[in-house]
């Protein structure tokens, strides 16, 4: 979404999908507001009775009966307190204060990517009603999230993988119509994604469009966790940790994509945004996971919903509530990674804008010259324990780069050599992999846009 703003500002015409158009209106809602109370560091996500109910427009003994409302928590006077409601969503960290013409140029539509009729419909939509005579730049992120196998353990992946691997496409989207339903990812809904939401999507592409153009046209990025659920790494295919996501995610698409030539053909023009950890409502499971491996207890954000404060029922009208806001979810990312320095869960607008920077500066390069990026801002920067659990002996040249990094340097950049030494063959990857900070950061010495 952040990332469809800032191209719509520039005078780019966005075509977007999603399975729901709920966020994406609720993105649009939020974006045309002022954003300085979302980002206020003093603002609170719990209260006593009396100030929830200053809130809420109620009295204290209401709010003190609400089941929904009540936190396992007591001020330091041994008051208890209750959630407070809040305005935006906690994990919102897209553009404020954006101008209502600037939504003219993009084209939302709701697709289900999980289905082949879907895709074949928006395809034809693309091409044929909105005229769309060639893409500049495709951006695949279909994420689905994925978390820590631990957590749950194998016995209720299988549980859960028997219930689902019968259903047809169909059944699968009626069971599992959003990223609410289900305890976590539907197993079957992960794979269609991958399959059809990317690879069978970039082909039909490609055959709409016919092959050779759309190959010398079309500027395509992968990023997304998806990438990295299908990979050797995970239990039965599907659940992952970090790691796994990072060691498979350029394996597993990219190498199909550019497989899709022919011996006469033009090699796809493709490259992969390697993610970081950025504060979504959904890619955010993995920290809530291990913050409640930890004892702590973080509501994931997916389930954070607009709700009617006095039943917890979804509510369109209502407010949000959640035992963190924005500023306050950085603690628990803080509490998922011990570590001495400070770890970094940078919000939507810092990603899009390293993506951005990454396509500009591929767009003017071809072949061997193109390069894939890390798009920095994750824990890894900070976590000596996470660099000796995987590296050992390397966590030391990692860590000792986790403060005061010259950002343009990819030799003194932790997150890039994490994932140098994280990817199946290192010596490839750092010659076909840099850090898109170092090409926002000359993008601003140079002024350009």
């Amino acid at each position: 979404f952040s990332l469809a703003v800032r191209l719509a500002e520039l005078g780019a015409n966005v075509y977007g999908c999603a399975r729901s158009r709920n966020f994406f209106d609720y993105g649009k809602e939020v974006a045309l507001t002022d954003g300085v109370e979302q980002l206020r560091e003093d603002r609170r996500y719990s209260g006593t009775a009396q100030e929830v109910a200053s809130a809420l427009g109620t009295n204290a003994s209401t709010v003190a009966q609400s089941t929904f409302l009540k936190l396992d928590e007591k001020n330091s006077n041994g008051e208890q307190l209750y959630k407070m409601p809040q305005d935006y969503h906690p994990i919102y960290t897209g553009p404020f204060d954006v101008a209502s013409g600037t939504f003219d140029n993009i084209h939302f539509d709701e697709v289900d990517v999980r289905s082949h009729a879907h895709i074949d419909s928006y395809v034809r939509k693309l091409r044929d009603t909105y005229q769309v005579k060639q893409i500049d730049y495709l951006v695949i992120n279909a994420q689905t999230e994925t978390s820590f196998v631990p957590v749950y353990g194998h016995r209720h992946v299988l549980e859960d993988i028997s219930k689902q691997s019968p259903l047809s496409t169909e059944d699968l989207i009626k069971e599992y119509p959003n990223r609410t339903a289900g305890k976590f990812p539907s197993y079957q809904g992960i794979v269609r994604e991958y399959q059809v939401g990317c690879k069978y999507f970039i082909a039909k592409l490609a055959l709409a469009y016919g092959y050779d153009t759309f190959a010398q046209n079309t500027d395509i990025t992968l990023t997304s966790s998806i990438a990295g659920a299908l990979g050797s790494y995970h239990a039965m295919d599907v659940y992952s940790s970090m790691f796994g996501e990072y060691v498979n995610i350029k394996a597993e698409m990219a190498a199909f994509a550019k497989q899709m030539r022919t011996s006469a053909g033009l090699p796809l023009r493709i490259n992969v945004a390697y993610p970081g950890v950025f504060m979504t409502n959904i890619n955010f499971q993995w920290v809530c996971d291990a913050v409640n491996l930890g004892g702590n207890v973080c509501q994931h954000p997916r389930k954070v919903i607009k709700a009617d404060w006095q039943s917890g029922s979804p509510r369109k009208n209502g407010k949000f509530f959640a035992p963190y806001t924005t500023t306050g979810a950085q603690a628990f990312t803080d509490a998922a990674w011990p570590t001495t320095t400070p770890s970094l869960a940078p919000g939507a607008e810092y990603a899009s804008l390293q993506i951005m920077a990454m396509l500009r500066k591929n767009k003017a390069l071809s072949g061997e010259h193109r390069m894939d990026v890390v798009v920095e801002g994750s824990p890894a920067q900070g976590s000596v324990a996470f660099f000796q659990m995987y590296f050992g002996a390397a966590a030391g040249e990692i860590a000792k780069h986790s403060i005061y990094q010259d950002f343009s340097k990819e030799s003194s950049n932790p997150t890039y050599q994490f994932q140098v030494l994280g990817l199946p063959n290192p010596l490839v990857t750092e010659k076909t992999t840099r850090a898109a900070r170092s090409w926002l950061l000359h993008a601003g010495k140079n002024n350009e846009r």
